[in-house]
């Protein structure tokens, strides 16, 4: 790079952008990345191991449960940097985390470091950490901000192929300072997932036989010493792995390897060749991706002898790697987020040379104009992915994954109610988040999770937690309780005893008993209970002789009011609707509370009708509130109702 390339960018502006473009990255990257609750899948499942591995003291092979772990093959750097977080700050989200959030802010000033300083460029020094941390697909779940691998993975990967190219490209004067920095960062990409610390680095080896320092380095024989140790020291802990523990290399095999063609623990996800690059066009690399033309044309038109062999050195890395990867049989989003620093790389050098170009031709007293421009340009290019990665990072605030709520939930419980030492999990989803949560307070206080998937014969007199409402609605159906916490999804309950029919109420409306005045009907069993008559038909009648009607000029009907006794918990309606298409809506709804549940899902027909059930847990706050229960049609299409059952227990 020539000398005059600092003289684009004043030294003093330099550093100003790389402060804010830093800064905005690291904000990004950091802003309460321990917040959210442990993910289910691979963050799960190592921040689970990491407690094992330290509650045992094997730092070599991961147990679960005391037995060696088969849902995890990978080499255990990333589960000692967890361990060590553990050490020093407890047993949380934070330590789970914090490897991964380190490993994103590292590559960053990576990127920033190799542009400014190693390529002499500040220009690309700003524009190549900027594109990485407004790209989606980085700065997302599973990547830079959870306790996944992937995120000290890119540190590696992208450690060796910036080693790589200034080996390459500096071939005579950095030689032996390269050669080591490539061999140290392909050993810890290697140590953190296996045989994938390598599949980023192909599409770079290609690019070796189309350079001049490619050919004299493959003659040189300190870089097959370099491949040779890497190897070496892989294959210790490997062999030592196998000797320790039979049968790893043969999950090794299956899991990690072969698995490339064939997944192993079920069907194929997004087998599609195309999944890839539809991702990056869609999300992961939305709108840079649309820019790299401006780098290839770049590689034509530049007369920079170092930026043109950047562009072909990332663009040949990057497509290698995305073709290699599109064969997998199965494909998650972020299998390949090794690729995003080196698409980083590939697309700002096209924006470099575009600003580059336009600049030498704007005239000096447009000058400040063009910087204003090109600065509005780029804050517009980037405005909405920031805004889009930033909402989805807390996205936890207002919405959790399903299999995710009960280790969120029981978090809550043990802040709120650190003295409870034992408790039964039911959960129908897979437990490997929720096992995190057992194996954490087991560890710090010695508290027994029982993970069940139904519910147990013997739960009287137990702590109860599910967020599974089906599961919540037996239990409360089906013993007496007293909801001791919940939020929105989940409850813990302690179950008293046995229910009994005296803790259920039972409303029943066939439309055929009406009031004197007939402006409602009464319930079967209770006449002090009535639903309001909001049109009566024969014409129609599921059971009996009648049924009502609901149209879009008198909506309502059936409407019942009614105040759940003391301890009441939960409340469950059905009815028989007749009409065209699915047409109208069976409603319980609490005023007071602006709660509000309705559905037009048919759950069995008989006869031409079609049966709608609700559920609705009670809010602890609800006791003594009116519940409305009601059928509704807005639509123009006429819809009958009949036999409205409720029950409430």
């Amino acid at each position: 790079m020539n000398s005059n390339a600092w003289h684009s960018i004043s030294k003093v502006w330099f550093y100003i952008l790389s402060f804010i473009v830093l800064s905005a990255g690291t904000f990004l990257i950091v802003k309460d990345f321990h917040k959210e609750q442990i993910k289910i899948w691979d963050e799960g499942s190592s921040a689970k191991n990491a407690i094992d591995m330290l509650a045992n003291g094997n730092f070599f092979i991961q147990y679960d449960n005391g037995q060696p772990v088969r849902d995890d093959y990978k080499p255990p750097l990333s589960l000692w940097l967890k361990m060590a977080g553990y050490k020093v700050f407890g047993i949380n989200e934070f330590s789970v985390r914090l490897p991964s959030i380190v490993a994103a802010v590292l590559t960053m000033l990576l990127l920033w470091y190799f542009g400014a300083f190693m390529l002499k460029n500040p220009l690309l020094g700003i524009l190549m950490p900027l594109v990485l941390v407004c790209s989606r697909g980085y700065v997302f779940y599973h990547v830079a901000r959870t306790g996944d691998p992937d995120s000290l993975l890119i540190l590696f990967t992208t450690s060796a192929a910036i080693s790589y190219f200034m080996l390459l490209m500096d071939f005579d004067n950095s030689h032996n300072k390269h050669l080591w920095l490539l061999g140290i960062s392909a050993f810890l990409a290697i140590f953190t997932k296996g045989i994938m610390g390598l599949a980023p680095l192909l599409g770079f080896a290609i690019f070796t036989f189309i350079t001049k320092n490619g050919i004299r380095l493959l003659k040189d024989y300190r870089i097959y010493l370099v491949a040779l140790g890497v190897l070496f020291l892989s294959g210790i802990y490997y062999v030592g792995r196998e000797i320790a523990d039979p049968g790893y290399l043969e999950g090794v095999w299956k899991y990690e390897i072969f698995a490339f063609k064939k997944y192993p623990l079920g069907n194929e996800k997004h087998p599609e060749f195309i999944f890839y690059f539809k991702h990056l066009i869609n999300k992961g690399f939305k709108p840079f991706f649309y820019l790299i033309p401006l780098a290839i044309a770049a590689f034509f038109y530049s007369k920079d002898s170092v930026i043109r062999m950047l562009i072909a050195y990332s663009l040949s890395g990057s497509i290698v790697f995305l073709t290699i990867m599109s064969f997998a049989a199965t494909k998650n989003e972020w299998y390949i987020s090794a690729v995003y620093p080196i698409l980083a790389i590939l697309v700002a050098t096209g924006i470099h040379s575009i600003i580059i170009l336009v600049h030498s031709l704007v005239k000096d007293r447009h000058k400040k104009l063009f910087y204003i421009i090109t600065a509005l340009a780029i804050i517009l290019l980037c405005w909405r992915p920031v805004d889009r990665i930033h909402a989805s990072n807390h996205s936890y605030k207002y919405y959790t994954y399903t299999p995710e709520r009960a280790g969120r939930f029981l978090k809550q419980c043990k802040t709120d109610m650190p003295e409870l030492k034992e408790i039964d999990v039911i959960i129908k989803h897979h437990p490997r988040q929720i096992k995190f949560y057992e194996k954490k307070y087991k560890y710090e206080d010695g508290t027994v999770t029982n993970i069940c998937k139904e519910i147990p014969n013997s739960i009287v007199g137990r702590h109860v937690l599910t967020c599974d409402e089906k599961t919540i609605f037996d239990i409360y159906k089906n013993y007496k309780t007293t909801t001791v916490n919940h939020d929105k999804y989940c409850r813990l309950i302690r179950v008293d005893g046995y229910n009994t029919k005296n803790n259920i109420d039972t409303f029943f409306c066939n439309t055929e008993i009406l009031t004197n005045d007939s402006l409602h009907f009464m319930d079967t069993k209770n006449s002090n209970i009535t639903f309001y008559n909001g049109g009566l038909t024969r014409s129609a009648a599921f059971s009996g002789k009648s049924s009502v009607v609901a149209t879009q000029e008198n909506p309502f009907n059936l409407t019942v009011n009614i105040t759940p006794c003391q301890h009441r918990k939960a409340i469950k309606a059905r009815v028989w609707r007749k009409s065209k298409n699915q047409k109208g809506f069976l409603v319980i709804s609490l005023p007071e509370l602006d709660i509000n549940e309705q559905t037009s899902q048919t759950t069995k027909e008989e006869n031409g009708w079609e049966m709608l059930e609700i559920k609705l847990l009670l809010p602890p706050d609800s006791m003594n509130l009116l519940v409305k229960v009601y059928v509704w049609n807005p639509n123009s299409t006429v819809a009958y109702f009949d036999d409205l059952e409720i029950v409430v227990f």
